[in-house]
């Protein structure tokens, strides 16, 4: 039995993927967490083999979510389920050590899919994503320029999107202001933007809205 853990802070969200997999045989929707720390003190106790894991969430996002339980448990599996198909997250989370990527678009036979194969040990993206790491979106003149950042600079992009400012990132993150700063700048530098508000529209204009 493949035990799953639903991360995800839209109750509506959680509610369809359980039903998606509730007649599954083989998969059983253990339980449900709507925030990264939640996820992380559900992981430690329920202990499933599955994390379906959603990016834009209250409280430290899902980007440090996947970095810290890929940290506490290298065995678990975690397959990304979110709305960003693009924009350099697929290759920076599967770096991190993510199993699977899939966009909410995919459909209830690939999902079941990605569970299991993901749960074996093998990797999974999504037909979606795969096609926009392979040839880009189609509206994109070049590849985006998110795909250049580091993960401790995207994590900190992700929460400046989010609404973060510096003192909340160092204390989300659980670093310095000084460091929080440093990677900022130099996001900012990769991305050519000089300010937040930049910073917005960039992402707008690359997928990587924050919904």
């Amino acid at each position: 039995m493949i035990n799953v853990l639903i991360v995800d802070d839209h109750e509506l969200i959680r509610m369809g993927v359980s039903g998606l997999l509730e007649d599954e045989p083989g998969i059983t929707v253990q339980g449900f967490a709507s925030s990264g720390e939640e996820a992380i003190k559900k992981v430690e106790y329920l202990n499933p083999d599955v994390v379906l894991l959603d990016i834009n969430m209250p409280g430290i996002g899902g980007v440090e979510t996947c970095r810290r339980l890929c940290e506490i448990k290298p065995s678990l599996r975690i397959i990304i389920l979110t709305v960003h198909a693009d924009g350099g997250l697929p290759s920076q989370l599967m770096d991190m050590g993510a199993g699977g990527y899939l966009s909410k678009n995919c459909g209830q036979d690939e999902l079941i899919d990605a569970i299991k194969q993901v749960s074996n040990g093998e990797r999974y993206v999504g037909q979606d994503v795969m096609h926009n790491l392979t040839a880009g979106r189609v509206n994109l003149p070049r590849p985006s320029p998110f795909g250049s950042l580091s993960v401790r600079e995207m994590q900190i992009i992700m929460l400046i999107l989010q609404g973060k400012d510096i003192q909340a990132i160092a204390e989300t993150l659980d670093v310095g202001i000084k460091t929080v700063n440093t990677y900022r700048s130099r996001a900012f530098e990769k991305l050519s933007v000089r300010s937040d508000v930049e910073l917005v529209a960039c992402a707008d204009r690359h997928g990587l809205q924050i919904l």
